[in-house]
Parts: structure tokens; C-alpha cells; sequence
């Protein structure tokens, strides 16, 4: 409103970039940037969307093959409290828990008094794939490591002690 008041069109007192008068000169460069902009986003939404769809068929699969290998009440356990828990063959009583989403593998000391049953987190351990796999894959991969080879698995992962960990009790699965 200003602008008409004083005299002065608006659009001559805006300021113009070089690309803004190059495009406003050739019209058929204005469309030719158009559509290639255009192009561009239809490519990276495709890349997107293959991506996407390669990841999430690899979860699929990896999900189906981590049901067929867990007995049922071993897949339930993982779905109910969030992770796979696998005794040990070289300590009875030592215990290691798998999470289910990517995270440290628990290492437990149990302990029966009686009935009631006894935990106390010893270590967590970090083993990881160096090529990136579905977190189901990664759950197998250390249920069988550790079950083929308990002793390796131990030398292979960075540990983290836990000091002074409280002993806890567990109510039954």
C-alpha cells in the first residue's frame, strides 16, 4: 500500500537474482529447470522407497527365521519381556540375556534359595556385525555363537563389568 502511495510499483522495487532475470528472459529454461527439479525429487523418492522396501522385506525375513529357530515359549519370552535368555554350558549358574532390540548382551549370576530364584547383572558384552542386519538376525547370531562356542564368544566381546550389582528376584515366566 505503501509502494502505491509513493509512486513506486512493487515489482520493480524488488530485487532480482541472476537465475530470477535468466529465467524470466528464457522461458524455455524456466520449464527445462522445472521439470529436471521435478525429475530429481521423482529419483530420490524412489531411491526412498527401494531402500525402504529392501530393509523391511530383510526384517520379514529375518523375523520369520528367528520364529522358526526359537522354540515357542523361547519366542513368547522374547516378545513378553524383551529378551532371549540363554543358560550357560560353561557356569550354571551364569545366564545371558539377549535384547531384543539392539543393546549389550547381559551377563547374570543366578542363584536359587529355595523356590525363589536369584539375579545379579556380572557383565554386559558387546559383540556387533560390521555390515548392518536386522535386529532378529542379530539375536540368532548370538544365540548360536554362544551356544556353539561360549569360550570364543567371551574372547570376542568387549566386556563391561558391573560393580556392586544388587541381587534381585524374578517373578516366574
Amino acid at each position: 500500500m505503501s509502494f502505491l502511495l509513493q509512486g513506486v510499483n512493487p515489482v520493480e522495487a524488488m530485487p532480482t537474482t541472476q537465475l530470477g532475470a535468466l529465467a524470466a528472459a528464457n522461458p524455455v529454461l524456466s520449464f527445462c529447470l522445472l521439470v529436471a527439479f521435478f525429475l530429481l525429487c521423482l529419483l530420490l523418492i524412489y531411491w526412498w522407497y527401494t531402500q525402504f522396501s529392501a530393509s523391511s522385506m530383510a526384517n520379514q525375513r529375518a523375523e520369520m527365521l528367528l520364529r522358526e529357530q526359537l522354540t515357542p515359549d523361547e519366542y513368547q519370552h522374547l516378545l513378553k519381556y524383551g529378551y532371549l535368555a540363554v543358560p550357560s554350558k560353561l557356569d550354571p549358574s551364569r545366564q545371558y540375556r539377549i535384547p531384543r532390540a539392539r543393546g549389550r548382551v547381559q551377563m547374570l549370576q543366578t542363584c536359587m534359595i529355595g523356590a525363589t530364584s536369584l539375579h545379579r547383572k556380572v557383565a554386559e558384552l558387546c559383540v556387533v556385525a560390521r555390515d548392518p542386519v536386522p535386529d532378529a538376525d542379530m539375536i540368532l547370531t548370538h544365540k548360536w555363537m554362544l551356544e556353539a562356542d561360549e569360550a570364543g564368544y567371551l574372547k570376542l566381546a568387549n566386556w563391561s563389568r558391573v560393580m556392586d550389582s544388587q541381587w534381585y528376584t524374578e517373578k516366574a515366566a
